[in-house]
């Protein structure tokens, strides 16, 4: 008899036992332009990503833990990109109290841009699958 029951539940699953790991999708939009005259800024990496922190709370504070970062894509000619990626509850990328994701903007390309100094943007996700930001560059030197 337990065989059989053994059988039934492994061929149904436990269907109301524990959540499933679901991925949800998050989409940044954005342009990145340069801090002193407000001009687009062409071919600068956008990385999205997560932090890894599964505490409760806003973070330590000493800031944000290390992020993880899985997607990119470069701006265009005006400066624009749009970035997305999926994550799911083992990445713990909603964190604490809030939706945090975070943008880090790079200038891999030196030598066609004026040397851009990194900038990392925490991006909340509140209650929203899509979010627009803006980031301004600072310039550091030439390439």
């Amino acid at each position: 008899m337990n065989w059989a029951l053994a059988g039934i539940i492994g061929v149904l699953g436990f269907a109301g036992c524990g959540k499933a790991n679901e991925e949800t999708c998050y989409t940044v939009k954005g342009t990145v332009v340069s801090k002193v005259n407000k001009r687009p800024i062409e071919g600068m990496r956008v990385r999205l990503g997560h932090s890894g922190y599964c505490g409760q709370g806003p973070f330590p504070m000493y800031g944000p833990p290390p992020t993880h970062f899985n997607s990119y894509v470069l701006t265009n000619a005006m400066g624009k990109f749009t970035v997305t990626d999926c994550f799911n509850d083992k990445d713990c990328s909603i964190v604490g109290d809030g939706q945090t994701l975070f943008v880090l903007v790079e200038d891999i390309n030196s030598e066609e841009n004026r040397l851009f100094q990194s900038e990392f943007v925490p991006v909340d996700m509140r209650g929203r699958k899509t979010a627009t930001v803006t980031v301004e560059l600072t310039e550091i030197g030439k390439g």
